[in-house]
């Protein structure tokens, strides 16, 4: 739920959106695409 937000307030569909990471790694975001990264691609 918390991601949904971080997500929400900083996307601004451009490059260099940046990434949002949940420690312990457990998932990765591109912000500008809001979608989740692939643990090998990571």
């Amino acid at each position: 739920m918390e991601m949904k937000c971080i997500m929400e307030a900083t996307h601004a569909g451009q490059p260099r959106d940046g990434v949002v990471i949940i420690l312990p790694m457990e998932k990765f975001y591109h912000v500008r695409t809001k979608s989740e990264v692939a643990a090998e691609s990571a």
